[in-house]
């Protein structure tokens, strides 16, 4: 018998990471959603997963319009991750998300946000069932990052910063 969902996530929630938004678009959506359940796949071909819940509003979004975009936080911009974490509400509503949210397009046409630490422009080459989950696989159309920036971190439900120091 497998662990608890519960159990699970306690586990999960130990592991440092970065964060991200996944922004994708299709027609006139748009659509970019907090998540830090990607990773590269290959260096040759360059490929990239975001792994997307089923019932996300940008599931859908990323298997019609067969794009998205990693972008990496940069450590000040955790309120764009807290923002775009949120379920859609007549503020934040699916079909307009990025609305207020300043942005440009490379090769794919997925919103790259301004600021970012990094970003990962990616054109949907597969994707995979994985239980309550779309693995979708990427290869990398376009890449840029951040000289000055420092990424943000997330670990056991708080936001934290890399506190670099010359040796």
């Amino acid at each position: 018998m497998p662990v608890s969902q519960d159990s699970f996530r306690q586990a999960l929630g130990r592991f440092v990471t970065g964060v991200a938004v996944v922004t994708s678009r299709y027609e006139n959506e748009v659509h970019g959603t907090t998540m830090n359940a990607f990773c590269s796949v290959s260096l040759n071909p360059p490929l990239a997963l975001v792994s997307v819940d089923k019932e996300a509003d940008s599931h859908n979004l990323i298997a019609s319009g067969g794009i998205f975009a990693v972008n990496i936080l940069a450590d000040d911009q955790e309120h764009l991750s807290v923002t775009l974490s949120q379920k859609g509400t007549a503020e934040l509503d699916a079909a307009h998300r990025l609305t207020g949210i300043e942005y440009t397009t490379r090769k794919t046409g997925a919103p790259i946000l301004y600021g970012i630490h990094a970003f990962l422009d990616c054109k949907v080459i597969n994707a995979i069932d994985a239980g309550d989950h779309t693995i979708y696989i990427g290869q990398i159309e376009d890449t840029g990052w951040g000289e000055d920036t420092l990424p943000l971190l997330y670990h056991r439900g708080e936001y934290g910063h890399l506190d670099l120091h010359d040796h």
